[in-house]
């Protein structure tokens, strides 16, 4: 039964059902991280393309509680490109502020500076204000973070107003999302008509005060879900929480959303584990009371980590850290030197800055992770620490595989975003032509650089949009109906090396399979 759709607009599904055939450069994902850190930064998702950016956001490591900059830290470190930033807070943490006067004979309050989040970082916050260049009513606004000298300073804007009707208006240009500011926003708190006397009054070093971490809950799934508004292709790292009714949550809205990948950093190691007891915690997460719901939009990876410890210039301090961060990283190395249709795993994935891996599992253990679609992380002796595996947690084929999901939610997009100029458009032969040209241009280009299997179209794939499935009845709905099917590349996971031994040498033969 074909559905009914309510809004203008693309809309895409799949099926990993074979179908009945009738008679741009791939892209990748980019990486996104939620968690808990110690300074600022919006609580929305926030674009960051190194790691000198996130410490200019976020402040670093701080005191070393948090894992998301050790994770941030990780991705980069591995080679990832960039990373939208989700700062998650207690529900009662509160931001810090500062209300300044304006220059009247009886002074009142004016203008109210509030930190971007919530959180005793704000209480780090000072602001000058200074006569502005150009007239009365106009200011100037300094910014500093950590202290209230001028190695402090942070942002500065000049010759500003609160003036609603200024060109200048200092609420549009500091509250603004793009170019504003990173670390407050601020209220014009005038209830009576605009004058010049109305500006706030110079200040010097003026503290932001009141800021509060809380002490509820935070709600890192609700924090997840404000990725919503990205329209990329999403890798999501949670770092170190393993909390099935947290991870449950994001995975199956990640799953709604179709555009969003889970990586999941495997559980964190008991005082007592031993490689063995850890190896069944680790399959656990898939099968026992702790299990996350079947689903190709998630993979798990363990163990965790030994790292140098990038929070201390101490020679020889090392840090323990769930996998995630570095394994993003070569989530985003892979897909810009390989591609999308190459798991992120082998012997081309060694973990940068790594010195060991928190335990090293028997071959036995090994296997039954791998057939439970845990990833492992371990040692090649010669290349280092590297992704040995490349599930998801469906238990079903061909989207088991961590490259098919990635793969679909890539072709997904790119149909998407090519078949967006075919809405409103007539509905007719020539646009069903003109959707086939460009979906079979765009397919082509997948199956030459190696993205689908086959080396003739007619093995890698199938376009219809014509008559046949744009029936009177659906033009009249007024949906367009374009049929894809693609061959997708399915990794490699065992290599059978058959030798026999003879009089004269030795033969082998192997089987990928």
């Amino acid at each position: 039964m074909m559905t009914v759709y309510k809004r203008p607009g693309v809309y895409v599904s799949e099926t990993l059902t074979p179908l009945a055939q009738a008679v741009s450069t791939p892209g990748g994902s980019v990486a996104a991280f939620v968690g808990t850190c110690k300074q600022g930064g919006s609580l929305a998702p926030t674009l960051v393309s190194s790691w000198s950016q996130y410490v200019a956001a976020y402040g670093g490591f701080g005191d070393t509680s948090d894992l998301l900059p050790f994770a941030v830290w990780s991705y980069f470190n591995n080679g990832g490109n960039a990373a939208y930033i989700v700062r998650a807070a207690a529900t009662d943490a509160v931001a810090a502020s500062v209300t300044l006067q304006d220059t009247e004979t009886v002074a009142k309050d004016t203008l109210k500076i509030t930190a971007i989040s919530p959180g005793t970082w704000g209480n780090k916050i000072y602001v000058d204000v200074t006569p502005g260049a150009t007239g009365a009513g106009r200011f100037d606004l300094y910014v500093y973070v950590g202290g209230s000298t001028a190695a402090y300073l942070k942002e500065r804007f000049a010759d500003v107003s609160l003036d609603p009707s200024d060109s200048r208006n200092a609420q549009a240009l500091i509250n603004s999302p793009v170019t504003g500011s990173a670390y407050v926003q601020i209220q014009s708190l005038l209830n009576t008509a605009w004058a010049a006397n109305h500006a706030p009054a110079v200040q010097s070093g003026s503290p932001l005060a009141g800021g509060i971490d809380g002490v509820a809950a935070v709600s890192l799934d609700t924090a997840a879900k404000r990725l919503e508004i990205i329209d990329d292709n999403l890798i999501l790292n949670i770092p170190g929480v393993t909390d099935p009714i947290v991870l449950n949550s994001v995975v199956s809205w990640a799953q709604t959303q179709g555009n969003v990948f889970v990586v999941v950093d495997g559980v964190k190691p008991l005082a007592s584990d031993n490689a063995h007891s850890y190896a069944l915690a680790l399959q656990g997460m898939a099968s026992g009371g702790s299990a996350l719901a079947s689903s190709s939009y998630a993979a798990v990876y363990g163990p965790w980590l030994i790292v140098n410890d990038p929070a201390t210039l101490a020679s020889g301090s090392s840090r323990l850290l769930p996998p995630g961060g570095a394994v993003l990283g070569q989530y985003s190395r892979t897909d810009a030197s390989r591609g999308v249709q190459k798991p992120p795993a082998g012997v081309d994935t060694a973990l940068k800055g790594v010195l060991d891996v928190q335990f090293r599992f028997t071959n036995d253990d090994q296997d039954s992770l791998n057939v439970s679609g845990i990833n492992v992380i371990k040692a090649l002796p010669g290349t280092g620490f590297i992704i040995y595996g490349a599930r998801t947690l469906s238990v079903n084929m061909p989207d088991r595989y961590v490259s098919i999901r990635r793969s679909l939610m890539m072709i997904k997009k790119g149909l998407r975003d090519l078949t967006r100029f075919a809405v409103f458009e007539p509905n007719d032969q020539i646009l069903w032509d003109q959707v086939s040209a460009l979906a079979t241009q765009y397919l082509l280009t997948l199956m030459q650089t190696g993205v689908l299997a086959g080396t003739t179209t007619d093995e890698a794939f199938f376009v219809v949009c014509d008559s046949t499935n744009n029936t009177p009845a659906s033009v009249a709905s007024g949906a367009v109906n374009v049929q894809v099917g693609v061959a997708l590349q399915t990794p490699a996971e065992y290599i059978v090396i058959q030798i026999g031994q003879y009089s004269g040498g030795s033969t082998a033969t192997e089987n990928a399979s």
